[in-house]
């Protein structure tokens, strides 16, 4: 639901000028509000009504809207409050900064520069209070029974679809809120592990609990990766070069997933083919981000087979472009695979190649988005091929440097 058809703003200028004219603009964006000439009244009508926002002048004679702003914060310290004046006084900034303004603007405020400061208070208060009740519903669900610590995985997968909406929202906005958003879930998840670890529970909660903990991990990887998807699109991700064994990451990467795929009885190969020096320069943490995002897609859609991956050199044995050696990396699984029309949009944000797969193997479909963000970033490209019912084959290609020392 638009925040205009469930918040309430309160407008106060002793400038009724103004106050008609911000009214005006407000009201004609759908907000309902209340205007007061007078800082006093205006005070009176928070303590008593139900206010998602507070918009006032700072220079006022019977009180200033720094005043006004510390008595709020007495009231109610999450609600947004944006001050406004015709007199740009490096002191009154400081001021409003000390006392957590929401927002400083300067009269005349253009209607647009209004009406987004507006939206983005109210988007600071809704996240806020949604913030706050999860955190006390999180405290009530699990002090009272494992049966409603259940409940509460469904309403935190419902917030997980919240938060993927909030990726609209600027790329900060969005990266706070998964850092928040982190806290219930160490609470669900470590409340629940404490739990888990009483001899004296019932077999039925027992199994409740570990389907609460799968799940809230699962959220989790769902935040890193809308983190990542964030910082990427905002090109807050940078590289960082140095030396690095390729063998040891690749046999970081099989250690990883053997177990998994021992378990499952799966075939699992990492190879490093001829040709490729064992010794490059490059960012091997994002290197192995991607084969992890791509591996892990791998064992989600794949039953029974193989899991392979594959590095072998793009440009033959000279090194060219100024010593920088492209690698092509495939990795291939014996899974349900992919039609071809659908090839295209699992690359896209929160898109896999059927509704009925999210459904059956979990997951936003975040992770190969994040993969192809990555590997553009290391100078490469990624594809698919693959064919419904024989598996599929992802081939990304990255930028890298021999070492003097490679071989």
């Amino acid at each position: 639901m638009h925040a205009k058809e469930v918040s309430s703003i309160l407008l106060v200028d002793d400038d009724a000028k103004v106050l008609k004219a911000v009214k005006a603009i407000l009201e004609a964006e759908g907000y309902p509000l209340e205007a007061c000439h007078d800082p006093l009244a205006a005070l009176q009508a928070f303590k008593v009504g139900n206010y998602d926002l507070v918009l006032s002048d700072i220079k006022m004679p019977e009180m200033s809207g720094i005043e006004l702003l510390s008595k709020i914060r007495e009231q109610d310290p999450d609600v947004p409050v944006i001050l406004h004046t015709g007199y740009a006084e490096l002191s009154s900034a400081v001021e409003a900064v000390k006392k957590e303004a929401f927002d400083y603007l300067l009269k005349p405020v253009e209607p647009e520069m209004l009406i987004k400061a507006v939206e983005r208070g109210l988007q600071f208060r809704h996240y806020r209070m949604l913030e706050k009740n999860y955190q006390q519903r999180l405290k009530e669900e699990v002090q009272a029974a494992t049966v409603d610590l259940f409940r509460m995985v469904e309403e935190l997968k419902e917030a997980r679809d919240q938060a993927l909406e909030a990726s609209r929202l600027k790329s900060e906005f969005i990266g706070n809120m998964s850092h928040e958003l982190r806290t219930p879930l160490n609470q669900i998840i470590g409340l629940s592990e404490v739990m888990l670890d009483q001899p004296e529970m019932l077999a039925d909660h027992r199994n409740y609990l570990q389907t609460i903990v799968k799940a809230a991990w699962g959220l989790n990887g769902t935040l890193n990766n809308v983190l990542e998807l964030s910082q990427l699109d905002s090109g807050q991700v940078d590289l960082s070069e140095q030396d690095f064994q390729l063998d040891e990451l690749l046999t970081v990467i099989r250690q990883h997933y053997q177990a998994e795929a021992r378990e499952r009885g799966l075939e699992l190969t990492v190879v490093r083919m001829p040709g490729v020096p064992a010794q490059l320069r490059g960012d091997s943490a994002r290197l192995e981000q991607v084969l992890q995002l791509l591996l892990d897609n791998a064992f989600k859609f794949t039953e029974q087979g193989s899991i392979a991956v594959k590095v072998e050199r793009e440009n033959g044995n000279d090194h060219g472009n100024g010593g920088v050696l492209r690698l092509r990396v495939l990795v291939s699984d014996t899974g349900c695979g992919i039609p071809a029309e659908k090839q295209e949009c699992i690359f896209a944000s929160f898109r896999q190649a059927d509704g009925s797969l999210t459904r059956c193997h979990g997951g936003a479909g975040l992770g190969l988005a994040v993969a192809k963000r990555l590997v553009k970033l290391l100078g490469g490209e990624i594809s698919v091929t693959s064919e419904p019912g024989k598996g599929s084959t992802f081939i990304f290609s990255v930028q890298l440097q021999p070492t003097a020392s490679g071989k």
